[in-house]
């Protein structure tokens, strides 16, 4: 079982309306929430939307973003809070609400919208736990990367390695060296997928080799 199949298999339960991605930065949860949230899609009747939360950093931004999120346009006259809650009162929708960590002040709102809503499930990630009663968490570190080249992380070294160089194909002196670059960075994601654009320029070796000169500096 995968971790998306385990993360899915969470927001299935009818008990667990609000599960939290939590891990440190680059440890994929934003790629693990798409991923879930996609394979969902069609438990959910009235959809599944991906708001961002990057640039938010007030309770006001947070209704904002979803009204946006859903397109739900303005009256004018009501705030954003109160369109967003009646549009979701009774609808059957998953909220995926990534990089909740700027917003930990607000987690207030978090809990009014499930209070004030009947069927809305929300999927967070977060580099910090909400701290609040109705969350499920689901903690995430690097990709597995000791089992070598049959790893997770070396197949997505290899995976983001061919965007650039179509049919790349490592001999085996770079296999142990992708090994090595995966095994330096503890199969953290983003830094694997970084380090793999430069294939098209650079050869595992210097890939390393620029690596360690970074992290020694």
């Amino acid at each position: 079982e995968t971790d998306s199949d385990e993360l899915a298999g969470f927001l299935r339960r009818p008990d667990l309306r609000l599960v939290t991605v939590s891990g440190i930065g680059g440890a994929g949860k934003t790629r693990l929430a798409l991923e879930t949230a996609r394979s969902l899609a069609g438990r959910f009747d009235h959809g599944v939307y991906f708001i961002p939360l990057d640039n938010v950093h007030s309770a006001e931004g947070f209704w904002e973003a979803i009204l946006s999120g859903l397109r739900i346009p303005a009256d004018g006259v009501n705030p954003a809070q109160k369109l967003v809650e009646n549009y979701l009162q009774n609808k059957q929708i998953l909220l995926l609400l990534d990089n909740f960590e700027h917003l930990l002040p607000a987690t207030a709102e978090i809990s009014r919208l499930l209070v004030k809503t009947q069927r809305l499930k929300l999927l967070v990630t977060s580099r910090q736990v909400l701290d609040l009663q109705a969350e499920q968490l689901y903690p995430i570190g690097g990709l597995a990367y000791q089992e070598g080249q049959d790893s997770p992380a070396y197949q997505l070294f290899v995976q983001t390695a061919r965007r650039r160089v179509p049919g790349y194909k490592p001999s085996p002196p770079e296999t142990e060296d992708i090994v090595a670059l995966c095994t330096q960075v503890e199969g953290l994601p983003l830094a694997i997928e970084l380090t793999a654009t430069w294939s098209d320029v650079l050869s595992p070796a210097q890939i390393l080799e620029h690596l360690q000169r970074n992290l020694n500096d």
